[in-house]
Order: structure tokens, then sequence, then C-alpha cells
């Protein structure tokens, strides 16, 4: 026979803290993340065509990198 877990669903809503505390939470790991992009970024803008050919991308494709966490 199987066993039911009910003790996600006797648990109340989320309280104001817990919302505020997940939220900073989140926008610390997203902006972590642009920041790392940008190192990323700069890294790469550091090498020439030759190492660039090596790893597989262009100048063109430096662009791309983070571009979809950006809020803009």
């Amino acid at each position: 026979m199987a066993a039911l877990n009910y003790a996600s669903s006797t648990r109340g809503p989320a309280g104001p803290l817990t919302v505020l505390a997940t939220a900073a939470r989140g926008i610390a790991h997203w902006i972590l993340a642009v920041r790392k992009d940008a190192l990323s970024r700069q890294q790469l803008l550091a090498m020439n065509e030759r190492e660039l050919d090596d790893i597989g991308l262009t100048r063109c494709d430096i662009d791309r990198i983070g571009r979809h966490r950006s809020p803009f």
C-alpha cells in the first residue's frame, strides 16, 4: 500500500518575510549571474581571432552571451 504525504498541504501560506527572503535570494542570484556573464564577455573580448576560433566562437557570438538574463 502506498503511503500518502499530506505534510505539505497542512502548511499555511508563506509569511511576508519568507516571500521577501525568497525574492531577495532570487534577485541576488540574478545579479551574480549577470556579473558572471559580464566577466565572461570581458575575457572573450580579450582573446584574439585564433583563440576564439579554437573554441568555436566569433566576435558576433560574444554579444549574445548572457542576453537572456537582461531585464531590458
